[in-house]
């Protein structure tokens, strides 16, 4: 039977070459927020007649071909997606094939399609920054074409879509929206104003033949508040306009200190259409500046919050929140706006935009500045906290910084952390390859345990090393250990974790880090320490007695527990233990020794009530309810440093080479 007999009505054509009329490359998701798996290509037929995609291929960053019968019908599309099966393709009814070999990579890349005898039909060569659309590079929406006609190269062809995931199978949320003109270049001068300076904004678009007139929209957020926008006329700027585009500007009157102030234009083209730009698909749909002078006396970085303020510049408002930091060190501020707040269990997380990370960092977790207790250790959590980030640092161990800042958000200041998110930003920074596997190992993952990169493949590694290092035969585990994990660096969070009585730290709130070959070897990275430093629960006694043997077991006076993935193999392993027991007698006159770890206790106790008299001072209110917050947190360490101290010179043996001492 011939293969076409089922569809015996319409004629189905091949057509060869790239000519417009064949099928086109219709819409890219090459990178979906939050790794979901829903890469995906569509292709769109915008011919009147069926077209066999039989023996069509793509190539470049993806490989694929087409099935025998597989057909696309005119004015419809068909998906080839990476992981065709998976349930969140489930509600969907256009055509799907697939997999597909290799990806779409999220920082650009190519792609091919060819008819069977190897014509190219549509190529698109996409890209991650400007002038491309960024709105597609994680951020929710897919990249789209707008319309059917336009080039599939040229960046001006393409769009973030205006919906969340994209269009798969119907019409693109761009479709006619004019190519041009874009946004070519934008300048805010001065580039740091203060309340006293008028700012000139300037705007290169391209495309000038086609511009008839610019109009500047101005929205200035004070607090959490947008204020009304505001519209005024942009002149063209003519000995700094050329053929290829034209230099419009605009001057802005002076705003009071402490104003973001967000700026978008809107084009009228000489065909009658209106361009509002910069897209509003984007993750920041217009450019900033921040109006400060300098008045703020501080000891620490200042963040300022916009935390989700509904804006008007883009033509349908929608909510963006926004972070301008001012460090100690320098003169001006840093904007990050469009970076997003979004909750947390215990706070907030930041997430920055690509290629506008705070120092290196694409997300930071924001702790309160007294937080409640019960699922964290209450008002001296974020205490405790960066005390112990930097104690594990200085171990040696691969963990989060942990720094103070002054938050100002609706004109309220008070001093919070930041800490580092542990996901490839971070691995980068402290000198590993982000390309390994990170895993949370928590009580509240599915399974005890959830991957955090590369979550699109599968666990295999992780599951090998859970087989190796619980083997029953003790020479095979002795190996595997040693096989596996990095010693040096799981041996410091072992004694760091004992030491700050870090009970929570071994079968739970930890990540683990496979870092690739040529390393190829396990580290744990610490997380979530409000709980150290002695801290059991509201009700129970300072928690100082924790013994040498709770790594292994898991037991204590106050609880039991299940030992750690980790540490129960690690400390079954005689020679491993021993060093530990050695390590912890050490650092009790090292690393954490009352005088070291009590002078830390002492600079931070004193830096953070220097920084709240200046705000008393600035803000003319008191500051004595977080005054003893302060005191009382910094004293509960000290005597948690005396008695922890006090328990385990009591159970750790004299070291051999110490005994000349006694």
């Amino acid at each position: 039977m011939n293969r076409f007999s089922w569809f015996p009505i319409v004629f189905l054509i091949k057509l060869n070459g790239g000519v417009w009329g064949d099928v086109i490359i219709n819409e890219l998701h090459y990178h979906p927020a939050e790794d979901l798996p829903t890469e995906f290509v569509e292709l769109y037929n915008p011919t009147s007649q069926p077209i066999a995609l039989e023996g069509y291929t793509f190539t470049g960053g993806l490989f694929f071909s087409f099935p025998e019968g597989a057909v696309i019908q005119p004015e419809e599309y068909v998906l080839v997606t990476r992981f065709p099966t998976d349930s969140a393709w489930r509600n969907l009814t256009v055509k799907k094939y697939g997999p597909y070999h290799g990806e779409l990579p999220n920082g650009g890349g190519w792609i091919v399609l060819r008819s069977p005898d190897g014509w190219m039909v549509d190529e698109v060569e996409y890209d991650d920054k400007a002038p491309w659309a960024r709105g597609a590079d994680g951020y929710g929406p897919s990249l789209e074409r707008i319309a059917p006609d336009q080039p599939g190269l040229d960046y001006h062809s393409w769009r973030a879509s205006l919906v969340a995931g994209g269009t798969p199978g119907r019409s693109n949320s761009v479709a006619g929206t004019p190519s041009r003109p874009l946004i070519v270049d934008f300048e805010i001068l001065p580039l740091h104003p203060t309340s006293q300076d008028e700012v000139r904004f300037q705007v290169s678009l391209d495309s000038p033949e086609i511009i008839e007139s610019v109009t500047l929209r101005v929205e200035a957020v004070r607090g959490n508040t947008a204020q009304a926008v505001q519209e005024t006329s942009m002149t063209l700027d003519v000995p700094r306009s050329s053929p290829t585009a034209a230099v419009y500007y605009a001057t802005i009157p002076p705003k009071p200190s402490q104003t973001l102030v967000r700026l978008g234009v809107v084009v009228q083209r000489n065909t009658g259409e209106s361009i509002y730009l910069p897209h509003p698909a984007e993750p920041r749909p217009f450019e900033s500046y921040f109006v400060y002078d300098n008045d703020i006396p501080s000891e620490l970085p200042i963040f300022w919050i916009f935390q989700r303020v509904r804006s008007s510049l883009p033509p349908v408002s929608k909510t963006i929140s926004g972070v301008v930091v001012k460090p100690v060190t320098a003169g001006h501020v840093r904007i990050f706006d469009g970076a997003r707040i979004v909750n947390s269990l215990n706070g907030l997380k930041i997430k920055f935009l690509k290629r506008e990370e705070y120092e290196g960092n694409r997300t930071l977790n924001l702790i309160p500045e007294s937080p409640p207790e019960g699922t964290t250790a209450g008002p001296q959590s974020p205490h405790v906290e960066q005390l112990s980030f930097q104690i594990f640092r200085d171990f040696g161990v691969l963990a989060p910084q942990a720094t103070w800042i002054r938050v100002i958000e609706r004109n309220r200041h008070t001093q919070r952390i930041v800490i580092q998110q542990p996901n490839e930003n971070f691995l980068e920074l402290n000198g590993r390859d982000p390309t390994g596997n990170l895993y949370k190992i928590a009580y509240n993952e599915p399974g005890g345990y959830t991957k955090k990169t590369n979550v699109l493949e599968g666990d295999e590694d992780f599951q090998e090393l859970m087989q190796q290092l619980n083997s029953k035969n003790a020479a095979m585990r002795a190996q595997a250990l040693r096989r596996y994990l990095d010693i040096e660096e799981v041996m410091s969070y072992e004694v760091a974790s004992v030491l700050m009585s870090n009970w929570d730290g071994f079968h739970n709130n930890l990540f683990l880090y496979h870092n690739p070959p040529p390393i190829d070897r396990w580290e744990c990275i610490p997380w979530d320490l409000d709980k150290t430093f002695g801290y059991a629960n509201a009700s129970s006694p300072m928690f100082v007695r924790m013994p040498l043997t709770y790594p292994l077991d898991g037991r204590a006076e106050q609880s039991s527990r299940e030992p750690g993935r980790i540490s129960r193999p690690f400390h079954s392993d005689p020679e491993l233990n021993a060093e530990y027991i050695r390590r912890v007698g050490r650092e009790l006159d090292g690393l954490f020794s009352k005088e070291r770890v009590g002078g830390m206790i002492d600079a931070v106790e004193d830096l953070l009530l220097r920084d709240l008299e200046l705000i008393e001072q600035y803000t003319n209110q008191s500051g004595n309810t977080r005054r003893q917050q302060i005191l009382n947190s910094y004293d509960t360490m000290r005597l948690f440093i005396n008695l922890r101290h006090a328990y385990l010179r009591g159970v750790v043996p004299v070291p051999v080479e110490d005994w000349y001492l006694y």
